[in-house]
């Protein structure tokens, strides 16, 4: 899934939820769901450049991919993982 793909699809089910994208060995969150990410773990709001115009993300290394699911949770909400395959 595109950085495009991942902010479409939060847009369509109203900023209810947002989805964490591994690239190599770090996963992102994208628009909104970069700041649910970082007001629940603490992590920088980052604006990066893109040909089609900046777009903010929010990431942290795979391995604490645990850590921050139940920082999520303590915080209120839930996650499902998903892969593509």
């Amino acid at each position: 899934m595109t950085e495009r793909e991942v902010l479409e699809k939060q847009e369509e089910n109203g900023q209810q939820g947002f989805w964490l994208i591994q690239i190599g060995s770090f996963i992102h969150a994208y628009g909104n769901g970069a700041f649910a990410l970082a007001r629940a773990t603490g992590y920088t709001v980052r604006r990066k450049h893109r040909r089609m115009g900046d777009i903010l993300t929010c990431g942290f290394p795979a391995e604490r991919l645990g850590q921050v699911v139940q920082k999520i949770e303590e915080a209120g909400g839930s996650a499902e993982l998903q892969s593509d395959g």
